[in-house]
């Protein structure tokens, strides 16, 4: 059994405290965005799991492990632990100088063993029998962790590959051997995930190991029996059609508004109901004047996706509350409202001959309130408590989505299934199963939507009334409404995460915080971004059959979004500046921001990555050829946001400039990606130089600028150039009243100049000289300047220039004239910032 406490955490929280953030997020694998920190703990937590199987389940494993702790005078739990930690030391930037650093702060300082003898175990031969339980966990989780593995199938190649053989080998001798489980994935596995974990996967002897894709790898005792499917079939029943208070409450509101829409004519009911129910020209009234059907759904349509004891629970409250006070209401809403399919079951039980309104002529107060007794009646004979087993369409699913060291248990299903689930195709065995308009209630849309399994429009109430939906389906459709509901942020591991681990991060719901410190360490970033260390967490949703975590967008951003299947572009661009965020505490792993659980980040880059429906250039991993620059770019996102959600006014106004500048962002990275970071948008010009808002966020402004000379070449060339003749400007402006145009104004008459002569003067460098003595002259016809000022500019110009003219190769003119146009705005921005200072 598997066990995870405050030991885990101090031990992963002092690893984290021993590497700093750039050696952190330094790429561990060659073609896999795993980072050095996610790797390093991972193999770290993986070997401690073993070791504990290991010491729980073998005599001459406890009495080895023992006396390694005593040798190495540490418990053996945090031997294993930085045994598996410090492995891959070697890939560090430092190599060894930079393990002994983190030894040092690790409280390992001087001891060699570690760097030379333990480490070294991941991929090599065992030194010697006293250390065989140490060098199988850490050889183990070491090959649990290779990049190459996409499937819980694929563990099994490496475990019969001669590379560990011999390690598999003594893992037997200690009475213990690698299992697996295959899921198939989808919204309800995932949900339902910690359930199975913790009632059939941590039984006695058995110890979760790592999450794939696919499913989950564990280790069990040799002569532990395999998994019942039965036991997962009674989890997930349980799961499925268990109702929560909250459910119930939400169906008894929906009848309550229903009823109380016409509670008037009820009343009225009361005191005469002949001529409640007869209009002035003595005809009957329809059933739909009082129980309207746009307010009025059938009661099992209602309360379909619910167990036995909450249908009858909905209606016994339904008559308690209303059974007083509009009798014949209730009586009503049974009557003609119970069901879709079985449109005369009440009216049976009663007795009830005439289909108008007639019956209610003859019944006075006394006798319709005893007839709801006998609805309540007739309910319990349709809702029997003791007849729901296990649903046979559970049973099918269950037999059909697990495999791997599972025994069928479960009988067998003979008949012929009684209809399909128009949303996922799976046969339906249910007796009563719920109709696809219920379906779409549950979504919060409406049952006339397109169908691919039906003609276009043809006979569309009929064939909405004809389509069944499974119970698996209706309690995603319920869970999307709580907790699932989307949109999300979907983080997945690579190639898998260790299960320990996923038990206990968290992430806190924080204020943006965008920088980035490389100097910091990986606790620090990890906590100051929102990251901690809470086991059963109510805001994360680990997938422990599938390799990701579920965070709901509400969880984290404080802007209501609408529950959309969909994510709109505006709420992406919204919830784009917590993406750098959540990757760093989730140790920079790689994020999808989706409505869709089926929407998978993206493994397959050699960066971590964020990903999404619209997929913006200017954060394509692929123009970021390492994981800091990737998440450099993330975050000046995120300071770009908070500039302009500073100046924008309005939600529509936020909206149109974040449009803008991710569209402006797309089309500048397409020629380098440091200008996608300084794209901002909206023009930083004309109204925005007076916008006193704007210039607040100097802070964030040199952010920015700093960031763009981190990612690329062009940018350092950039950003360098801009505050050369930025310096340069604030030791010759005198005057206090400065416009922009004093400022940039010489830059612009040298970039005009670069573009009038682009089809005059063909030779680069007398078209980059003809170009700077344009802007040198104009700047020299307002200021004086001496020769090492004159000089400086000169240079830096010169570079300016020189990127511009490959920037001119690379895009088209107007291309190239608009980015012109930023970089003289950003020359404006960093005069602010070096005469102001950035005290924002």
């Amino acid at each position: 059994m598997a066990y995870v406490g405050s030991k885990e955490v101090d031990l992963v929280s002092s690893a984290l405290r021993s590497v700093t953030f750039k050696q952190g997020v330094r790429e561990a694998k060659k073609r896999s965005p795993q980072s050095y920190i996610f790797h390093a703990v991972s193999v770290g937590v993986l070997s401690l799991d073993i070791c504990r199987a290991i010491y729980n389940e073998s005599d001459v494993g406890r009495q080895l492990l023992s006396k390694l702790a005593d040798n190495y005078g540490m418990p053996y739990e945090e031997l294993c632990f930085y045994g598996g930690f410090l492995h891959d030391w070697n890939k560090l930037e430092g190599k060894e100088e930079g393990a002994r650093e983190i030894m040092n702060k690790l409280g390992l300082g001087g001891r060699e063993e570690f760097l030379h003898g333990i480490a070294a175990m991941a991929e090599g031969s065992l030194p010697d029998n006293q250390h065989l339980p140490l060098w199988v966990s850490i050889k183990l989780a070491d090959m649990l962790m290779i990049s190459e593995i996409n499937s819980v199938n694929d563990v099994f190649k490496h475990v019969s590959s001669r590379a560990y053989q011999d390690a598999v080998r003594a893992l037997e001798n200690f009475g213990l051997r690698l299992g697996r489980i295959s899921a198939t994935f989808r919204l309800f596995t995932l949900i339902a995930s910690r359930d199975l974990l913790n009632e059939v996967i941590n039984g006695p002897g058995y110890y979760p190991l790592i999450s794939y894709p696919d499913g989950l790898v564990f280790l069990r005792r040799r002569d532990a029996p395999p998994i019942p499917l039965s036991k997962i079939a009674d989890v997930l029943n349980k799961r499925v059609f268990t109702s929560s208070k909250e459910e119930v409450e939400s169906k008894v509101e929906e009848i309550r508004r229903c009823l109380n829409s016409k509670i008037k004519l009820f009343r009225e009911m009361n005191i005469d109901v002949k001529s409640a129910i007869y209009k002035d020209d003595g005809k009957m009234r329809q059933v739909n004047e009082f129980l309207p059907t746009k307010v009025c759904k059938p009661f099992e349509d209602i309360v379909g996706n619910l167990d036995n004891a909450a249908k009858l629970e909905v209606a016994r409250s339904i008559i308690k509350e209303l059974g007083d006070e509009i009798p014949y209401g209730v009586l009503m809403y049974f009557v003609h409202k119970f069901s879709k399919s079985d449109k005369d079951y009440i009216r049976r039980g009663l007795g009830i001959s005439e289909g108008s309104l007639e019956y209610l002529e003859s019944l006075d107060l006394q006798r319709a309130r005893e007839m709801l007794g006998k609805i309540l009646e007739l309910l319990q004979a349709r809702y029997p408590l003791n007849a729901q087993g296990i649903d046979k369409t559970l049973q099918y699913y269950v037999k059909h989505s697990f495999s791997g060291d599972v025994i069928d248990d479960l009988p067998p299903i003979n008949e012929k299934p009684k209809n399909y689930c128009v949303v996922c195709g799976m046969p339906i065995y249910s007796e009563g199963s719920v109709r696809f308009v219920q379906y779409a209630t549950e979504l919060g849309g409406k049952s006339e939507i397109w169908v691919p399994r039906e003609r276009g429009l043809e006979n569309i109430d009929d064939i909405r009334d004809e389509l069944r939906v499974c119970p698996i389906c209706t309690y995603e459709a319920n869970a999307l409404k709580s907790v699932a509901k989307p949109p999300y942020f979907i983080i997945t591991f690579q190639p898998g995460v260790p299960v320990s681990l996923l038990e206990i991060i968290d992430f806190e719901q924080v204020d943006i915080n965008y920088s980035i410190d490389e100097d910091e360490n990986y606790y620090s970033a990890f906590k100051r971004m929102g990251g901690g260390f809470n086991p059963n967490s109510p805001r994360v949703l680990p997938g422990f059959f599938s390799s990701k975590v579920l965070i709901k967008a509400s969880e984290v951003i404080e802007s209501k979004l609408s529950r959309s299947t969909r994510l709109s572009k505006s709420e992406l661009n919204k919830l784009l500046p917590y993406a750098h965020m959540i990757s760093i505490v989730f140790l920079t792993s790689p994020v999808a921001i989706s409505s869709s659980i089926y929407e998978i980040p993206s493994t397959q880059n050699y960066v971590v990555s964020v990903t999404s429906a619209y997929n913006y250039a200017f954060i394509n991993p692929l123009k970021f050829k390492t994981n800091l620059n990737m998440l450099y770019a993330l975050s000046a996102y995120s300071a770009k946001y908070l500039v302009i959600r500073s100046v924008s006014v309005s939600k529509d106004e936020l909206d149109n400039n974040l449009n803008s500048m991710v569209n402006e962002a797309d089309l500048y990275s397409t020629v380098d990606p440091s200008l996608g970071i300084l794209s901002v948008g909206m023009g930083i010009g004309t109204p925005i130089e007076l916008d006193a808002r704007f210039f607040r966020n100097l802070k964030l402004l040199r952010y920015i600028l700093d960031v763009a000379g981190r990612v690329s070449e062009m940018g350092k060339t950039i950003r360098s150039s801009i505050y050369t003749i930025a310096h340069v400007l604030r030791e010759v402006v005198r005057s206090q009243d400065v416009t922009k145009y004093d400022v940039v104004g010489f830059l612009r008459d040298g970039v005009d100049m670069f573009f009038r002569t682009s089809t005059i003067i063909h030779d680069k460098d007398d078209r980059i000289g003809v170009s700077i003595n344009a802007a040198i002259s104009s700047l020299e016809n307002k200021y004086s300047l001496n020769d090492v000022q004159r000089a400086k500019v000169y240079s830096a110009l010169e570079d300016l220039f020189e990127s511009l003219y490959e920037i001119e190769e690379k895009a088209d003119r107007s291309l190239a004239i608009s980015i012109a146009n930023t970089l003289s705005n950003w020359l404006y921005i960093a005069y602010k910032i070096v005469t102001q200072g950035d005290k924002s």
